[in-house]
Parts: structure tokens; C-alpha cells; sequence
């Protein structure tokens, strides 16, 4: 995996468990037509796209843009 694609599981896994962490990350990046092993931190904007889509049913923005932060901050 890439150190994106991990950073970003591991983040959102406490909030929606890891398969479905793993499994939104993975088709966000293939949503943007990139791998999802081959994800860079040039690749963040898509991660926190999916990953506010998929906290936006079960987390408070103020959740939702800490979650975001914390993704940006592991990958940097």
C-alpha cells in the first residue's frame, strides 16, 4: 500500500471500521483514475474527497475537517 492510502485507512478505521476504510479509500483514488498503491501526496484532494463523503452520514463537520487534518498530517 501507499503511505497515503495507509495514513488515510488508519485515520478514518475508529470511525468506519478498516474494510470499509480501506474499501472507500481504494475506490476514491480509482474514481480519479490513479491506483491506489501509487497514491502520493500530490493525491490528498481526492483521499479527502471520499473520505468527507464518506464521514458526511455519520460525523459532524468539525469531526469530518479534524478527520481531514489528521489525514494531511500523517501523510506530511
Amino acid at each position: 500500500m501507499s503511505l497515503v492510502l495507509d495514513v488515510a485507512v488508519e485515520v478514518l478505521e475508529p470511525y468506519v471500521g478498516r474494510a470499509l476504510a480501506d474499501t472507500c479509500m481504494r475506490a476514491g483514488a480509482l474514481s480519479e483514475g490513479r491506483l491506489p498503491d501509487d497514491l502520493t501526496p500530490d493525491d490528498l484532494p481526492c483521499i479527502e474527497n471520499a473520505a468527507r463523503k464518506l464521514l458526511s452520514a455519520v460525523a459532524p463537520q468539525d469531526t469530518i475537517d479534524s478527520v481531514v487534518a489528521d489525514i494531511r498530517a500523517g501523510v506530511r
